[in-house]
């Protein structure tokens, strides 16, 4: 795939809330040997929220956007950009808490058959920590009753987060006029659902007369905790919903003024009914005292009815009295049943909340032991990969010291190999292979920053090559180069070098250290000790993998390698062979401040110098300490 993505953030799960936005960034590099337009898209369910965003970032023409409404990014060979990811999960009940996989598709856009396809070229993942969030509200339906003996009302909860809400109820009136009870006494609602609990109201006190008296009432819900969401409160209250219960009297008020007017009526007809006139003066005295009988009979006769019509009235609304208290009874007993019954669902709706709490706390022991499994088996699956994949690898890559096709007399390599165009900036040289196609004679010398790594004496078309179990290490400014001095031509050498090039550069602190590697020679006495090798002070070991003793000039004599006063390799010095490289399968491990000393007992003719040297690569890892 001509296309490398990595994750720039150091946590593996990036925690947000609904409401709320976190940004992930990646890095992309094109592997491949061709300009690259790469457009990107977000899978999974954060793909589907209409917050989501992808800006690219870091390349060098900027962000684009190409007619589908794709970001996209144009990238030279070995050219890097940033793309980030905004993630705003919006605050709706169906954005489900917890762990939320998603995934960064890279694609790329090929002419094919005169038609723009696209090609997938990379997918990195990643996790989203999605968190809870609560938002609830009550309400009460109607907010005022009216009774004698009792007022209904429904309280409505509705749960707006995303996450299950357990409500319970009590309710406070300043009076203490009331008795105000609740059924279902606890409500289990689930995220974007609304639940229902029957609020009755019951004076304490009854009147017999009177006008309607008002008696204002509180309700509070409060919520217990989620046993899965630890960021929440233990116990949760909203604000409280105000009610009104209108108490009216027991006898009904229409009845008293009825009965009143029936009374006056009566006491009035009888008072100023209209009277007989006598017409003659010469009425005898019987007559008149008959008629004044007559008068006050009557006058008996209706106040006898006026008594018998307050009795009735009053008898009528005693009946209406003992016919309410009956009915309050009846009513007062259907209450009770009613509560009877709603206290027994609540009991079992508290128990089927208690047991939905114990499979919650079940399923939330599985799925944290199944976490831990899946932990378990990741960690046991990257030792894997770690012990299989080799400490100092990465891309494969090659490249040709070019040197001038005559170098006489000297000549130098024009484009040395560099770190730099890498992305970590480093890059590991594993092989060395150099060759003499025309024969010519003289001194090939390898450098590393200008200093000699490899000295080669040519004198035949035979070729030598050099693998390396740990390799040479290039970093930022260093460039390999190769230099010629030729004293008998055509000298027409060839230097060709391979390697990888890591994704990120080694840490000398981590647990497989750092290439390190030297070149022990300088003129030397016919026997003396040439050169010495000292482990540094702060190194916790270093590991010694390859040795490659250098004859350049076709010195004769031996050449010692010791460790301390212990001599651990002695060579003879060949004029006709090249190098002797050495290659340890179980490497010499040294500790800090050791030695490694190179000696040299050689004879030249005329009595020159002797030049012979020794390589020496080995893996150095440094201590953490200050």
């Amino acid at each position: 795939m001509p296309a490398l993505v990595e994750a720039l953030d150091t946590d593996k799960e990036l925690p947000v809330d609904p409401g709320d936005e976190v940004v992930a960034r990646f890095s992309v590099r094109n592997t491949g040997d061709d300009v690259n337009n790469f457009t990107f898209r977000v899978l999974g369910e954060p793909g589907l929220w209409p917050t989501t965003g992808i800006r690219v970032v870091g390349a060098a023409n900027g962000g684009q956007k190409i007619a589908g409404g794709l970001p996209e990014m144009d990238l030279l060979p070995n050219d890097r950009g940033e793309v980030e990811v905004t993630f705003r999960p919006p605050e709706e009940p169906d954005t489900l808490p917890g762990l939320l996989p998603y995934g960064l598709l890279v694609c790329s856009y090929a002419a094919r058959n005169d038609k723009r396809e696209e090609d997938v070229e990379a997918v990195e993942e990643g996790l989203l920590n999605v968190g809870r969030f609560q938002k609830r509200a009550a309400q009460l339906l109607p907010r005022t009753s009216r009774g004698r003996f009792a007022g209904k009302h429904r309280l409505a909860v509705d749960n707006r987060g995303n996450s299950t809400a357990t409500a319970t109820f009590s309710a406070e009136d300043a009076e203490n006029l009331l008795d105000v009870r609740f059924s279902p006494k606890l409500l289990v609602i689930e995220p974007g659902k609304a639940g229902f609990t029957k609020v009755k109201v019951r004076p304490r006190r009854k009147f017999p007369l009177g006008p309607p008296r008002a008696a204002p009432f509180k309700l509070f819900v409060t919520f217990l905790n989620d046993p899965v969401d630890s960021k929440a409160a233990a116990v949760g209250q909203i604000a409280p919903v105000d009610g009104l219960y209108m108490q009216r009297a027991v006898v009904p008020a229409l009845l008293l003024p009825i009965a009143a007017l029936m009374v006056v009526a009566v006491i009035l007809w009888a008072l100023f009914k209209p009277q007989a006139q006598p017409t003659a003066p010469t009425l005898a005295p019987a007559q008149a005292a008959a008629r004044s009988n007559g008068i006050a009979a009557n006058a008996n006769t209706l106040t006898r009815r006026a008594n018998a019509l307050s009795r009735r009235a009053i008898t009528t609304a005693h009946e209406d009295a003992v016919a309410a208290r009956e009915q309050a009874a009846s009513a007062a007993s259907a209450a009770r049943k009613d509560a009877e019954k709603n206290q027994q669902a609540a009991q079992e709706a508290k128990q089927a909340a208690q047991k939905t709490q114990q499979q919650a706390a079940s399923a939330t022991a599985a799925a944290t032991a199944a976490g831990t499994k899946a932990t378990s088996a990741t960690q046991t699956a990257n030792k894997a990969l770690q012990a299989a994949t080799p400490p100092f690898a990465g891309t494969p890559y090659s490249q040709q010291l070019a040197l001038p096709s005559d170098c006489t007399p000297s000549c130098t390599s024009p484009q040395p190999l560099t770190s730099q165009p890498f992305a970590a900036q480093t890059f590991y040289v594993t092989d060395v292979v150099i060759g003499n196609p025309g024969g010519g004679k003289g001194t090939l010398t390898i450098t590393l920053s200008g200093k000699p790594v490899l000295v080669e004496g040519l004198a035949s078309p035979a070729g030598t090559q050099l693998a390396l179990t740990t390799p040479l290490l290039l970093q930022r400014d260093q460039a390999l180069a190769a230099r010629m001095s030729c004293t008998q031509g055509p000298c027409t050498p060839s230097v060709f070098v391979s390697g990888f090039q890591p994704a990120k550069p080694p840490d000398p602190q981590g647990p497989d250290g750092v290439p390190s590697s030297t070149r022990l020679s300088r003129s030397c006495k016919p026997v003396a000790s040439c050169a010495v090798l000292t482990v540094p002070a702060k190194a916790t070991s270093y590991q010694l993998t390859d040795v490659v003793f250098q004859n350049p000039a076709g010195d004769t004599g031996a050449i010692t390698l010791s460790r301390g006063k212990q001599a651990l390799l002695v060579e003879g010095l060949d004029p006709s062979s090249g190098d002797v490289p050495i290659s340890f399968t179980a490497p010499i491990a040294l500790e800090a401040r050791e030695k490694l000393t190179l000696t040299l007992g050689c004879r030249n003719p005329g009595g020159r110098a002797c030049t012979a040297g020794a390589l020496l690569v080995g893996v150095l890892r440094l201590s953490t300490a200050p």
